[in-house]
């Protein structure tokens, strides 16, 4: 099976693959994080805005609340944040601190569904020192859990111009190293396309979720 040729001729997915795959492939021997985040694309402000309603947040979440094929993990902590915007996680009974430095952050809009996406591959590495606390985030995460991809879902609360805040986020994070995800019958080019290509699909399934869209006028397009 030509996989490649095959994803060549879907008109929504196509372009968001054959532009991520060199991205990827530059990637796939690294410890990295690979992360798609959910939010949507201010087109006067020209900028991504991270995040969405409680409304479809509630949705999906319950969605797959009430689906077995998942590990689920349920967590509360808080991150601080220093002047070198260095994250101090604090869980209660123990806590870590990393420096994260991104690599490539590419934003694609979702035409004609409620979300637009942000991908960004970034690498955490830890500290033994924490600098003084500038702003912080308390959150209530839902991990969701299958095979190389984990699904979360975030409650955060902070404040911004001394006013109260909540946001909602949804991330899909690859979390092995895509060298070492096995796929069976494909391998090289074809697995990073596979993988990305199911990923894509599975936010076309949680847009599905919170409302039906037309799968012929959706389309993923780079945000240049």
């Amino acid at each position: 099976m030509d996989y490649i040729n095959d994803i060549e001729k879907s008109e929504c997915y196509k372009d968001c693959i054959l532009y991520l795959l060199p991205i990827f492939n530059q990637y796939k021997n690294k410890d990295v994080e690979i992360e798609f985040r959910f939010g949507y694309y201010d087109c006067i402000e020209k900028k991504f805005i991270t995040g969405v309603s409680k409304e479809l947040f509630e949705k999906i979440k319950n969605k797959l609340d009430n689906s077995s094929l998942f590990e689920k993990k349920y967590y509360e902590y808080i991150d601080y944040f220093d002047e070198k915007n260095n994250r101090k996680s604090d869980f209660g009974s123990n806590f870590e601190i990393v420096k994260k430095e991104r690599f490539n952050t590419i934003d694609f809009r979702f035409e004609n569904t409620p979300f637009d996406i942000r991908i960004s591959v970034a690498k955490e590495t830890k500290l033994k020192k924490f600098g003084n606390s500038v702003s912080s985030r308390t959150k209530k995460r839902t991990s969701f859990t299958y095979k190389h991809l984990r699904f979360d879902f975030t409650e955060i609360k902070y404040c911004e111009n001394q006013i109260n805040k909540i946001k909602y986020e949804i991330e899909i994070e690859i979390i092995s190293k895509l060298n070492d995800i096995n796929i069976k019958d494909f391998k090289n080019d074809y697995k990073i396309c596979y993988i990305i290509h199911d990923i894509l699909l599975k936010i076309k399934d949680f847009s599905n979720i919170c409302e039906k869209i037309n799968e012929e006028k959706c389309k993923f397009i780079l945000n240049e």
